[in-house]
This record gives C-alpha cells, structure tokens and sequence, in this order.
C-alpha cells in the first residue's frame, strides 16, 4: 500500500462509511468492467463502418510461419517505386483523393491486432456484431486491468474503487469500441498495464527468482502491448514512472527490473525499423526523423489539446445547444480545466501517487502525439486521469487535515463540476459514442444509394463534392460494397461542405474552386504532406480523367483544378451528381464559359444558377 501525504487515498475507510466501505471492496472489481460494457453496448448494432467495409475475411487464410516472422522480426519494406505504384492505384480507385501525395503510405505495424481481426472472420464471417462482443470483451478485460493497476498504487481502499468507477464511465471508450479499427487501442492497453502489474509484483517480491519471472513477465506483455499497435509506447511511461516513484529499491535493482522491458522495447523499435513501417506522405501523422522541428511543434500543441481533453468536461451537449451557447461552454471548459490542474498540482506536491500518477498521464499522451488528436486514443492517460479525480475528490470532501482558503472556496463548485463532467455527462454519452461512427456509416451508404441511382455500368460517375475528404474516399468504397453493378469508375472532385464554385472551361473540361481550397476539411491533410507540396501547372492522370492544378496556397493544397475527362461531359458516358438536401442528385451543367456556385456539401445547400464568367 502507497503512503499518501494528503491522508485521503489510502488507509481503512472512515468508520461507518458504508460507501467508503462498498467502493474499498473487491466488488467494485466485477462492477466496473460490466458497468463500462452496459455503458457501450449500444455498439453492437453498430456494424462496420469507414474502412472496414471489406471483412478481414477477404485477406484469406492465415499464414502462421510469416506471422511469426513479423511479430518477430518484421516484414522487408517496399521498394520506393512499390509505394508510388501504390499510392497511384489507391488513387485511381478513389480510396485516397487525387491531390494525394505521391509517396503516401500509412504502414502501422499491428500484428496482434490485426490476428484478432482474422478470428473474428474465422469465428463469425460477415457478423460485425460478435466482432463488436470482442471488442467489448478487450473493454471489460482493460477496466479490470486498470482497477488492479490502481488499487495497487492507490491500496485497496475507497478512493481506488471509486478511480475505477470513473474511468468505466469515461464516454471516450464508447468511441474506441464503437470503431473496430480501434481494438488495437484496447489490445495495447490491457498489455501494457498487464506489464505494470507484472514489474510491480517483482518490486513487492522479497524472493529473487520470482523477482526474475516477474520482471521478464513484464517485458513480455511490453512486447504484446507494441505488437498491438504503437499506443503501447504509453505504457512506457507508466513503467518508467514506476520506476522513478513506486520502486523503493535500489536504482541498480530498479534498471535490473526494467532491462526485459528495454530488451522487448528494443526488439519491437528493430522490428518497426526493418519493416518500413510507420507514416510517409502525410500532413496529419507526424515522424520525429523526417520532420524533428515540426514533429515537436504540431507534437507540443497536440500534447496539451489531448490533455486538456482528458480533464475537461465533454463539449457535446453545449455543440448541441446551438452556437449561442459555445461561449459559455467554452469559458466553462477552461475554467474547470484551470481548476483540475491548480488541485493536481498541489496534490503532486503532497502525494507520492499523485506524482506518480501525473508523470504517466502526461508520458502516455506523448506517443498519441504523431497522430491528429481523438479522444479515443487517452486509454492509459485517461487511467491516470480518473486517479487524480478520485484522489482530488477524497482530498476536498475528506480532507485529513484543513484546507487552505482557496481550496475551501474551490471545493464546492469543483466538486460538483467533476461529478457531472466525469460521472454524469461521460455515462449519459457513452452510448451515444459506442453508436457515432455506425450512424455516419449508415449517412454515408444512403448517399452511395443516392449517388448510385439511375447510373448505368458502363459510365462514369462523377461525384462533384461530398462531406469530406475521408468520407468521400469511404463513399466510393460504399458505392462497390452495394448489392447492384458499380460503375465503370467513381470519381470524387472534391471532400468538404463548404461552397463549390464549378466552372465549365471546355466541353470536355470542368473547373472546380472550393471555399478554402482542397485541403480546407478537417482530414483533408491526412492525405497531403507538406513536404510535397503541389505546384501550379502540376497535376495527375488517372483512368478517363486528367487532373491540372492552376492555383495553390502557402501550403501547397491545390485551391483551384481542371479536371479534363476522356469521354467528356456530354451523353451518358458521364454522369455528373452533386450532394444537395442529404442526397446526390443530377448536376446540370452550364453551358461552356459559365460557371456554376453551389451551396455546398452540408444538408440544405443548393445550386445556385449560372454565373458568367469575368
């Protein structure tokens, strides 16, 4: 059991403290795994969405001997003209956008997780919902973990059970099992802590072998966690705050414990190195060797957005007020984001764990930091995170000794304002989230319905605008996933629901200028890098279409585009369909010279008529 300076977070409960008693026993480690799955379950209706239109059961059986050899030592890279012929047919398909960097590629080595996909397609093939019951299963196996982690560092007393209450009621994990992809997060979490487990057993060990067993345990499940994603790399942290804080041992028998930990750590970074893996190309991923200076600017400021995330109360219900409500909403986010740091802080200056605990959170984001930031992602940071609050609420109703005056004055608003953040409001969305992405999914086939409507097989459709960069690549794969003939090719002009101003320059010939330019929706810069930024004159071909860029930003995104078709516009080898009221519907042209503005992607926007040209 942690000694604890503020006399809160451990010791026995309070005397006739029936509550303190119910959340220090083990109760509350059944309760709070089912309470995270009934708070998610909504998820199994939620079927695949975005990229996981194709089941893991069209890759084919599975071949062992090459599995191993990856998880082991990792596949042999592409060659440099693999990536660009790659890159190049994802675009000709129209699953990347046609602005798209050359040399894209988003390698993420995942074995483990990607196996446990393959089991869902050998167990159930085409049944999303027992892949969802796995991914529920993961959950309830992470808040178990994460209970016995903090019931280790805080002691089996009330304020670890109520930690673990908090973080079943966390509304992101609704995100993380509601999309399948995102199993690979929860894979990495439960190892990851499982190695935690394992290296403080060996700190607690008075027996030199099982100290031994229990130190290469840990560096074993360190090697499970990163074999099932990247976001294993959090759990790094939490051993090296361990060893920093928790270990009372020597430093040399503290380095001892943790050298299976740095061997497996090691082992993985080779493998990932050999392998090729990781993001080229892209503008949202970032790589400290290809870009050190920007990987730590964009890094710093997703650091602190993701941490603010992690304390702050959820924004969705104020989003759903309107936007005369986002002011208050906003001042209301910060000020209680003000208020959970100054008590952290001083709980950090009398508390052991609290330090502890503070060192982790922050040390796990720090990997999540090369990715856009999503609060999916805050699993071990979030562990840490319902810590701090359960110990900041022990700390202010239970204080053992008295307050200062601004802690007295803090104290009731502070309180209450963690309750519904955390407690409340994160329980009454986590159902909602468990579901988010399924009812995009469901958006998305009836604008492929809509989109494919009256198209014959042998044409080209030609898609001028859609909701957004990635959603417009998701479309087209939509499009081939319904039960009808595709057309001959699907073509995206452009992702994003701002106005579209369509110029007809030829025949032949359409010129497209968003508001914003191509790169102005929110994952637009997923695609492209700044590193290969595009030039006027620059452009691509693809099958019956070429693309000329004519206009570019400071950054290089393309912000104006002819887009010159083989069979062109006329007849019904092309059809050309824009998104109005919900629905693609029939896009009439207007004549050669004129131009066209439309109101955009969003719900309600229409066409405008014909405009001359200056």
């Amino acid at each position: 059991m942690r000694s604890d300076a503020t006399g809160a977070a451990n010791g026995p409960p309070p005397p006739g403290g029936a509550v303190a008693r119910w959340l220090a026993s083990p109760v509350v480690l059944v309760l709070a795994p089912l309470l995270a799955v009934a708070l998610s379950l909504s998820a199994l209706g939620a079927g695949r969405q975005l990229e996981e239109w194709a089941p893991a059961s069209a890759h084919g059986p599975i071949a062992w001997e090459s599995l191993a050899r990856e998880l082991v030592f990792g596949a042999p890279p592409p060659a440099r003209h693999e990536i660009l012929a790659s890159s190049y047919v994802a675009k000709d398909l129209g699953h990347i956008p046609w602005y798209a960097s050359p040399e894209l590629r988003v390698a993420l080595r995942r074995p483990l997780a990607a196996l446990s996909h393959r089991f869902d397609a050998w167990a159930a093939p085409g049944g999303a919902w027992f892949a969802h019951a796995h991914s529920l299963t993961w959950l309830a196996a992470f808040v178990l973990v994460a209970a016995l982690a903090l019931r280790r560092v805080l002691g089996a007393g009330p304020v670890a059970g109520l930690a673990a209450l908090v973080l079943a009621c966390d509304d992101s994990r609704g995100v993380t099992v509601g999309w399948l992809s995102n199993r690979t997060a929860l894979l990495s979490w439960t190892f990851g802590l499982l190695a935690f487990l394992a290296l403080d057993a060996a700190a607690a060990s008075r027996r030199p072998r099982a100290r031994a067993g229990l130190a290469v345990a840990s560096g074993l499940a360190t090697w499970l966690a990163l074999s099932a994603g990247e976001y294993g790399l959090g759990a790094l942290a939490w051993l090296l705050a361990h060893a920093a804080f928790l270990d009372p041992r020597p430093a040399r028998a503290r380095l001892v414990a943790l050298a299976p930990t740095l061997a497996a750590v090691a082992t993985w970074g080779a493998a990932y190195v050999r392998s090729g893996s990781g993001a080229t190309g892209s503008g949202a991923y970032l790589s400290p060797v290809a870009a050190p200076w920007r990987s730590l600017v964009e890094g710093s400021q997703r650091a602190l957005l993701l941490l603010a995330g992690a304390f702050g109360p959820p924004l969705e219900p104020a989003m759903a007020l309107g936007p005369s409500a986002w002011p208050w909403a906003l001042a209301a986010f910060y000020a209680l984001l003000a208020a959970s740091c100054a008590v952290v802080a001083w709980l950090t200056v009398r508390s052991v764990p609290a330090r502890f605990l503070a060192v982790a959170g922050v040390g796990s984001v720090l990997p999540l930091t090369g990715a856009l930031p999503s609060e999916r992602l805050l699993g071990l940071t979030a562990v840490a995170v319902s810590a701090l609050i359960a110990l900041g609420l022990a700390a202010l109703v239970a204080p053992a000794r008295p307050l200062h005056a601004w802690l007295r004055w803090l104290r009731p608003p502070l309180v209450a304002a963690w309750l519904l953040s955390h407690v409340v409001l994160a329980a009454w969305l986590a159902p909602s989230k468990a579901r988010g992405l399924a009812r995009e999914a469901d958006t998305v086939r009836r604008l492929a319905a809509s989109a494919l409507d009256g198209v014959p097989p042998s044409a080209q459709l030609v898609l001028v605008n859609s909701p957004g960069a990635y959603l417009g690549a998701e479309l087209v794969r939509a499009i081939h996933a319904l039960p009808r003939p595709p057309p001959d090719r699907v073509r995206v002009l452009h992702g994003g629901d701002g106005r579209l101003l369509v110029d007809r320059v030829a025949s032949d010939t359409l010129g497209v200028v968003p508001e914003g330019g191509f790169c102005a929706a929110l994952h637009a810069r997923v695609y492209l890098s700044p590193e290969a930024p595009w030039a006027v004159d620059s452009g691509v071909q693809l099958r019956g279409v070429r693309v000329l860029v004519d206009a570019v930003d400071a950054t290089g995104c393309p912000t104006r585009a002819r887009f010159v078709f083989a069979r062109g516009l006329e007849g019904e080898g092309v059809v050309v369909k824009h998104l109005v009221d919900g629905e693609y519907r029939r896009l009439a042209l207007p004549p050669v010279g004129e131009r066209l503005l439309l109101g955009g992607a969003a719900p309600g926007g229409v066409g405008r008529p014909p405009e001359p040209r200056p």
